[in-house]
């Protein structure tokens, strides 16, 4: 009887073994598969973006970015291929944007051409328009300092006034803010008596909960409020970090606050990511002006930020096109080192928008949907927490 229950004993031991050593293969086979899957996908968007590289920007694009951007005798020869390969009256919508910059440069370089007097006129038209959005920002931003309310100048306004020569060589087309969740009423009020709308027609109780708010004017100007730019739990901390990193500017002659360049180029990223094939030339040149040497670019704190963010594949993809276009000079261990970083699934299943994958697409939503709820999730917990603890105080 002994040596039977002695049995019994060991072929469960023999077995649970058997079950264990099954769960720990399992296990590793389902972390493999995973993992395989994390590398097609990976691979199949850096191959799609290898050839969709390829063509942009256009041959046409190229040679309009180094004739805005370039200097000396290089910059007027690629004005002339240029110049000889358009026809100026009937420009794509991205080319149309760096003709103000390009008038600019060519003034610059005491270029003489019967398509002076047009790139002239263009850039004339934009200064207007940016001296009409500046003081409307100049009339919001002294109206939010009068009621103690900071904010964050951002995109248009900001990257115009502090890292172009001219402010109207980049045109500015709204005004974005960021400000403080809790402020977000006050704001609304603030702007509503400046004669500024809610685009939507939504109760305010459930606007006030979105990360970003769009309003005009009856000029039909544009106008964004950001509570949050970048999404990365815990929220509150990365909140934290983007007010610790502001840096001051200016708008016409008010003193402001803007993102630091590190943060700037990764609001980039993320703005050309969200907006696909939508004004990617502004982005590019945008980028080119923030990684100037006077801008001091973070190089180990974009790259940590990036993996945080979930914005590896952009600022990679960005960076590759800065070099392999305008020939800028990036950290040799930069690029190396991003390819290093895992990719997020939510990452991956965001960049499979672009091969048009409605399933994806549906899935990456969700995921985008999952990790907002939790953040709310948290919030309301924490004021439960403090209004148990005054009600307790009572």
């Amino acid at each position: 009887m002994a040596q039977q229950k002695g049995c019994l004993s060991s072929h469960r031991l023999l077995s649970s073994d058997r079950s264990a050593n099954s769960s720990d293969f399992n296990l590793n086979r389902s972390l493999q598969r995973v993992a395989g899957l994390k590398q097609a996908y990976r691979s199949r968007f850096m191959k799609w973006f290898k050839t969709r590289s390829n063509h942009y920007p256009t041959q046409e694009q190229r040679l309009l970015l180094h004739a805005a951007l370039f200097q000396g005798e290089e910059a007027v020869n690629r004005w002339q291929q240029w110049r000889d390969a358009v026809d100026i009256e009937t420009l794509d919508s991205e080319s149309y944007h760096l003709l103000p910059l390009l008038c600019q440069n060519l003034v610059a370089h005491q270029v003489e051409d019967t398509h002076m007097a047009r790139l002239k006129g263009v850039y004339r038209r934009h200064w207007y328009a940016n001296q009409l959005l500046l003081k409307q920002a100049k009339s919001v931003i002294t109206s939010l300092r009068e009621n103690q309310i900071e904010a964050i100048v951002l995109q248009d306004a900001a990257l115009a006034t502090t890292y172009y020569q001219d402010f109207a060589d980049r045109p500015m087309y709204s005004l974005e803010f960021l400000i403080h969740p809790d402020e977000v009423v006050s704001t609304i009020q603030i702007l509503q008596s400046l004669g500024w709308t809610l685009s939507s027609t939504e109760p305010l109780e459930t606007l006030i909960t979105r990360s970003v708010l769009a309003l005009t004017n009856q000029a039909q100007q544009q106008l964004y409020l950001h509570t949050h730019i970048f999404w990365a739990i815990p929220q509150n901390y990365t909140d934290e970090q983007v007010w610790k990193s502001r840096i001051p500017g200016q708008v016409s002659e008010v003193p402001i606050s803007i993102l630091d360049p590190t943060d700037q180029l990764l609001f980039i990223c993320l703005r050309s990511k969200h907006e696909g094939q939508q004004h990617r030339i502004h982005w590019l040149v945008d980028a080119f002006m923030l990684l100037k040497p006077s801008a001091k670019i973070d190089w180990g704190r974009l790259v940590a930020q990036a993996q945080r963010y979930q914005l590896v594949l952009p600022l990679k993809n960005l960076l590759i096109l800065l070099q392999k276009v305008l020939n800028v000079v990036i950290p040799n261990w930069v690029i190396p080192n991003l390819d290093l970083i895992p990719i997020s699934q939510f990452e991956l299943l965001e960049h499979q928008i672009f091969l048009n994958h409605k399933k994806l697409i549906l899935k990456a939503n969700l995921l985008r949907l999952y990790y907002r709820f939790v953040h709310l999730k948290n919030q309301a917990i924490q004021l439960l927490s403090i209004g148990s603890l005054v009600h307790r105080a009572q």
